[in-house]
């Protein structure tokens, strides 16, 4: 049985997953998570797409990604990242196999019922990701989600982050796109 066909369309944010081979903490310490932004930067060089949001965690990541019109299918970025940042993991610890559980998985947020709210919900899924894991006790001390990016502007992530069309639209900022929830 093959691989479900994914949805290729150009402007189409994608929430992106992906687990360490047996979910493993293979990305558990900051000089691992420095270098998995350094291999999310070359492919930002590389290929023309918006990160609008990441939350990596010990065990797997999250990225929420809009392909952008022109721009490349989120299969190759992800094989680009995944792929290279395998390579430079296992060269790096002297380890050697697999580093990645599976293939990524996606939800296209588009595809929602209500695209808004839906990208909203994701965001603070995502944030609040290290505090259910127990990392932290407040989604606002983890270094490394691009939460602060969204509530305080000036923010500066590691990484290049765009807010995303659905915040825009919703307020300037967290506190007004929160207001959808009222």
């Amino acid at each position: 049985m093959g691989y479900p066909i994914r949805d290729y369309s150009e402007n189409i944010t994608h929430h992106v997953t992906s687990r360490c081979i047996e979910t493993r903490f293979l990305l558990q310490k900051a000089v691992v998570k420095k270098m998995f932004f350094k291999i999310i930067e070359k492919a930002q060089k590389k290929y023309k797409f918006e990160l609008n949001y990441y939350t990596i965690m010990d065990n797997h990541f999250h990225l929420i990604i809009k392909i952008l019109e022109g721009g490349d299918s989120l299969d190759k970025i992800m094989q680009y990242i995944k792929s290279n940042f395998a390579r430079k993991y296992n060269k790096t610890t002297g380890r050697t196999g697999p580093f990645w559980n599976e293939r990524y998985k996606t939800k296209i947020i588009e595809k929602a019922a209500n695209p808004e709210l839906y990208f909203i919900h994701t965001l603070f899924y995502l944030s609040y990701n290290p505090v259910k894991a127990k990392i932290v006790k407040n989604a606002f001390n983890y270094k490394y989600s691009s939460l602060l990016f969204y509530i305080n502007k000036g923010f500066k992530t590691p990484i290049k982050v765009t807010f995303h069309h659905f915040f825009l639209k919703l307020g300037n900022n967290i506190k007004q796109s929160m207001q959808i929830f009222n």
